[in-house]
C-alpha cells in the first residue's frame, strides 16, 4: 500500500526495480543510484524526501533503475557512468517529465519509433548522452561530434530500450497488483 500519494514503499521499489534490499543497500552506499530528482529539474514539483529525511520511491526512479541495470550487465559500462546515463538521458528522451512516465512509451510499434537511451563515445575522451527515437539519436550524435575535434567520430554506441523496460516494469506492476497509473501522462502534457 501506498505511502502517500505518488510515492511507492520500498517493498513495491524493489519489486518494480527487481532488485534485492541487499542490492539496494550496496548501491545506496556506493551512491549508485540514478534517482530521478525532480526538485533538480523543476522547483515546483514535490520534493523527494518526507519530512522526515526518508528517501521517497516514485515510479520514474524504478523505471531508472531496470535501466541502469540493462546498461550495466549487458553494457558493459560502470555503475557510476550507467547512473549518469540514466538520469541524463531519460530527460534529453522527454520520458520522464512532471513526476510521471510519459504513457505513449508503451504503444510505440518498431524499433526506430521506440524511446532509447545511451551513451556515444566519441574518440578517446568525448562522451554524449544521448535520447529520444533512433532519428533523435542520430542527430543528437551528429551534433555532438561537431562540438568535439573534427576528426572526432563516434567509437562506441550503448543504447538500452526505454519502451521495453517500461513494459517489464508494467508487467511486474500488474503480477504484483501495484497501482502505477497515477505516474503515467500523456506524451502532450
Amino acid at each position: 500500500m501506498r505511502n502517500e500519494t505518488g510515492t511507492l514503499t520500498r517493498a513495491e521499489f524493489l519489486t518494480l526495480a527487481g532488485v534485492s534490499t541487499h542490492q539496494l543497500k550496496a548501491l545506496v552506499r556506493r551512491d549508485q543510484i540514478p534517482y530521478i530528482d525532480e526538485e533538480e529539474a523543476s522547483p515546483q514539483t514535490a520534493a523527494t524526501k518526507d519530512r522526515h529525511g526518508w528517501r521517497r520511491y516514485f515510479v520514474r526512479d524504478a523505471l531508472a533503475m531496470i535501466l541502469m541495470a540493462q546498461f550495466a550487465e549487458d553494457g558493459g559500462i560502470s555503475n557510476d557512468e550507467a547512473k549518469r546515463a540514466v538520469v541524463n538521458s531519460l530527460y534529453r528522451a522527454e520520458a520522464v517529465r512532471n513526476n510521471g512516465i510519459r504513457s505513449d512509451i508503451l504503444t510505440r510499434d518498431g524499433i526506430a519509433n521506440q524511446i532509447w537511451i545511451g551513451v556515444a563515445q566519441l574518440g578517446d575522451d568525448g562522451r554524449a548522452h544521448v535520447g529520444g527515437t533512433m532519428i533523435d539519436i542520430q542527430v543528437q550524435i551528429q551534433q555532438s561530434e561537431k562540438r568535439f575535434d573534427s576528426g572526432c567520430k563516434i567509437t562506441r554506441l550503448t543504447l538500452s530500450n526505454v519502451s521495453q523496460a517500461f513494459k517489464t516494469l508494467v508487467e511486474r506492476a500488474q503480477k504484483a497488483g501495484i497501482d502505477i497509473s497515477k505516474e503515467l501522462i500523456d506524451a502532450d502534457a
